[in-house]
């Protein structure tokens, strides 16, 4: 059996790529949610979770900062 490290957001698509698009606009969560064509509550939502899984408060701009240079899955 061969295991892979993936990341904490792997298999989580939808949270994963509303993370890069609010991380994209600076935590402007009405502008991601725009982008991404959802309810800005979806985005807190999601954002929520995201905060769940890597324990950051993303809305301090050290942690956020700290994940904008995390690499992306693409």
């Amino acid at each position: 059996m061969r295991l892979r490290a993936q990341s904490p957001l792997a298999g989580v698509a939808p949270s994963r790529v509303t993370r890069e698009g609010w991380l994209e606009h600076g935590g402007n969560t009405p502008a991601a949610a725009a982008s991404l064509q959802v309810h800005a509550q979806t985005v807190r939502y999601r954002m929520k979770q995201v905060e769940a899984l890597f324990g950051t408060a993303l809305h301090d701009r050290r942690d956020r900062r700290r994940q904008d240079a995390r690499p992306r899955d693409r």
